[in-house]
C-alpha cells in the first residue's frame, strides 16, 4: 500500500460539494413542508436526518484538516466554509422544527416566500462552491455570491413587511409572538447563507 503525505485536493472539494447538496436537499424539503403541510413530523424527521448526514461530512472535512499538510486553499478558510455550510442546514432544520413546536396549523404566505428564497440561496451556494475547483471560474463564483447577498436583502424585506403586518393586524399577543419568531428564524437561515457567501468571496479574493 502506498502512503503519501500529500492529500488529493479533490477530496476537499468533493466534501464541500456534498455538503452543499445536503443544503439544497434540506431547503427543498422545508419548501415542500410549508407548501404541503401534511406529515409534518415525518418530514421534519427526514430533515433532521439530512442535517445529521451533513454534520458527518463536516466532521470528516475537519478531521482531514488535522491530518493533512497540503490543502487547495487556506485551511482556515476550509474550516470557516465547512462550518458556514453546516450552519445553513442547522438553521433550516431549526426553522422547520419551530413550525411543529409552535403548533402551526397552516403556514402563512411570508413563510412560503421565505422558504422559496432559501431554496434559491442554497442552489447558488452549491454553484459558487463548485466554481472554487477552477480559478478560471472565480469570477462566476463572485457573481453567485452577489446574488446570495441580493436574496438575503429580499428575505429581510419580506420579514420586515410580515412583522409590520403582524403588529398592524394581529390582535392575539401569543399569535403575534409565535409568527414573529417563525419569520425571524426563517430570515436567520438567509443570514447564514450570506455568511457562507462572505467566506466564499474571501477565498476568491485570496486565491485570484
Amino acid at each position: 500500500m502506498k502512503f503519501s503525505l500529500f492529500p488529493k485536493e479533490v477530496q476537499y472539494f468533493d466534501l464541500l460539494e456534498q455538503a452543499t447538496r445536503y443544503l439544497v436537499e434540506g431547503a427543498e424539503l422545508l419548501d415542500d413542508l410549508v407548501n404541503h403541510f401534511v406529515d409534518v413530523e415525518a418530514k421534519i424527521s427526514r430533515l433532521q436526518g439530512i442535517e445529521h448526514a451533513c454534520d458527518e461530512v463536516a466532521h470528516t472535512t475537519l478531521n482531514k484538516l488535522d491530518k493533512t499538510f497540503i490543502t487547495p486553499f487556506d485551511r482556515e478558510d476550509i474550516h470557516s466554509l465547512t462550518l458556514a455550510l453546516d450552519d445553513v442546514l442547522d438553521m433550516t432544520t431549526e426553522a422547520a422544527t419551530r413550525l411543529m413546536l409552535f403548533r402551526v396549523i397552516k403556514p402563512r404566505p411570508p413563510v412560503i416566500q421565505l422558504s422559496a428564497v432559501i431554496v434559491q440561496q442554497t442552489k447558488k451556494i452549491g454553484e459558487a462552491v463548485r466554481m472554487l475547483r477552477d480559478s478560471r471560474q472565480f469570477e462566476m463564483a463572485s457573481t453567485y455570491c452577489i446574488e446570495l447577498h441580493r436574496l438575503e436583502n429580499e428575505a429581510d424585506e419580506i420579514m420586515k413587511k410580515a412583522v409590520a403586518e403582524l403588529f398592524d393586524k394581529e390582535t392575539n399577543a401569543i399569535e403575534l409572538l409565535r409568527w414573529k419568531e417563525i419569520y425571524e428564524t426563517l430570515e436567520a437561515v438567509t443570514d447564514c447563507a450570506e455568511d457562507a457567501a462572505n467566506v466564499i468571496q474571501g477565498i476568491v479574493v485570496k486565491m485570484a
